[in-house]
């Protein structure tokens, strides 16, 4: 649903998927996550679905650009990699365009959006993505939260119900470090705005 602050009015946007591309009828997977990307011109509403796709929409027609389809369960967070840096620096073309994906699975996945970027304002047929650029391995449950660094190009950190916080270089597809401490489940993460610091939140209230 789409809410409008000032009036409290809702609206469901996926009757305007539906209407946009031809799809009246149709029974969409459940959505477990919403992300609204702006890169230059181009704005995109990505839905993570309970069976493992994220679907692109273009903004404001809600035509679809791409199915991601490299997950085969419940989509548990998406996040796009930052332009620039807390310092103000401009990031790479190989990291800009990089969606972390983490689902019900162990393995995070994470794609390059490059072409999505680039076929977003005349697209023609969606993209289908089957496979991630990097697969991420090291969690041995599911894969709650990813969030990437606002002061190291390319660093995620993701946690899990296996009890742990995971560092990566997602560029190259290296674990970096594997914090332990909690003594249950986690379900949240985040980096802290000015310092090398990763805080995580688990079931256990710690």
């Amino acid at each position: 649903l789409q809410h409008n602050i000032k009036t409290g009015a809702s609206a469901d946007i996926q009757e305007a998927i539906n209407k946009a591309n031809n799809s009246e009828g149709a029974r969409p997977a459940g959505r477990s996550q919403v992300l609204w990307v702006e890169r230059d011109e181009v704005k995109l509403l990505l839905l993570g679905c309970d069976d493992g796709s994220v679907e692109v929409y273009r903004v404001p027609d809600l035509i679809l650009v791409a199915t991601i389809k490299s997950h085969a369960k419940l989509i548990q967070s998406i996040s796009l990699h930052p332009e620039f840096m807390v310092d103000g620096k401009e990031v790479s073309k190989e990291s800009r365009n990089l969606l972390a994906c983490a689902s019900n699975e162990h393995a995070v996945h994470v794609h390059d959006l490059g072409a999505v970027f680039e076929l977003a304002p005349n697209v023609s047929s969606p993209l289908c993505i089957v496979s991630p650029a990097k697969e991420l391995k090291a969690h041995l449950q599911r894969v709650i939260e990813v969030a990437w660094s606002p002061h190291t190009e390319g660093r995620l950190v993701s946690v899990s119900y296996d009890f742990t916080c995971q560092v990566w270089d997602a560029l190259t597809g290296t674990p970096l470090h594997n914090f332990r401490g909690h003594s249950g489940r986690l379900m949240c993460c985040m980096w802290h705005p000015a310092l090398e610091t990763v805080l995580s939140g688990g079931e256990e209230g710690a």
